[in-house]
């Protein structure tokens, strides 16, 4: 419903949007998207839903790296740790 400015409403018109009609001008035709909007559609939705798991994936990738080069680095200072409690290494003369 509309408002013209004053105390009345006015309805809309009911042949101010008619339902479209098949050829015949038989029952009301349904309104739905084109097979390529559809398509375009599921396509976006894929491309979405490929950019998250490689994303996923990355992340993934950076936080595994993160812990292997923790562990290595934490076995190379403690060799070295074990090195320096042992003293100096005898040389030969």
């Amino acid at each position: 419903m509309q408002h013209d400015g004053t105390e009345q409403w006015i309805e809309p018109a009911e042949e101010a949007f008619p339902p479209p009609r098949d050829g015949a001008g038989g029952k009301p035709q349904r309104r739905g998207r084109s097979r390529a909007l559809v398509a375009l559609g599921v396509f976006g939705e894929l491309l979405i839903t490929v950019g998250l798991v490689l994303g996923l994936f990355v992340a993934y990738s950076l936080w595994w790296t993160n812990v292997q080069a923790d562990r290595s680095a934490s076995a190379a200072s403690d060799k070295l740790r074990n090195s320096w409690a042992a003293g100096p290494a005898a040389t030969s003369p």
